[in-house]
């Protein structure tokens, strides 16, 4: 039985048509321990042959395209904010695009009111953008529910190699409080 008194100490947007490195959430429990529970904690997240965020942007400095939603691990309160924050523009303004949303999510969080406290762990690399997007438009034209591939040792196995190929071994950065740019 689940109490109703627990709370997460964090909250991660992943996305179902990634792939992840099936040690992802042991490498980012380790680096929210490692660097003292922050605010927000990001992570990579391999992208179009890139990882985001990309080396060398602060989190003061990153913008569109430069982030995605499962590279941030947030406390759950900032989170809600920011998601609030997301919805309440999406129905005051229906048509503008709402593409941007992982930079917009990001940029609410961190013009939070107190400044969270934000570090990058850029030596992890989660997973892949998008890396099960086939499986779901085949499934679709086909007229299947899922098959299961994701779970098979040897999907594991690739994505595992993928992901640590990609990782930087720089180890965590620490970012500065900072305000918003813009």
């Amino acid at each position: 039985m689940l109490s109703s008194d627990v709370r997460p100490d964090y909250f991660l947007f992943w996305d179902d048509d990634n792939l992840y490195d099936p040690a992802a959430l042991s490498l980012v429990a380790a680096a929210v321990v490692r660097e003292r529970r922050p605010d927000v904690l990001l992570v990579g997240m391999s992208y179009q042959g890139r990882v985001l965020p990309p080396a060398g942007v602060a989190a003061c400095d990153i913008t569109t395209g430069q982030i995605d939603t499962a590279c941030i691990v947030v406390r759950p309160e900032l989170a809600a904010a920011a998601y609030a924050g997301l919805l309440e523009r999406k129905a005051t303004a229906p048509d503008t695009p709402f593409y941007t949303q992982d930079f917009e999510e990001f940029k609410r969080i961190r013009t939070s009111v107190p400044a969270p406290r934000v570090r990058i762990a850029r030596e992890i690399v989660v997973g892949i953008h998008d890396g099960l997007r086939w499986l779901p438009y085949i499934r679709h034209r086909l007229g299947m529910g899922p098959v299961g591939v994701a779970g098979k040792p040897w999907v594991k196995a690739i994505v595992k190699w993928w992901t640590r190929k990609r990782s930087k071994t720089t180890g965590v950065t620490s970012e500065p409080r900072c305000e918003d740019k813009s």
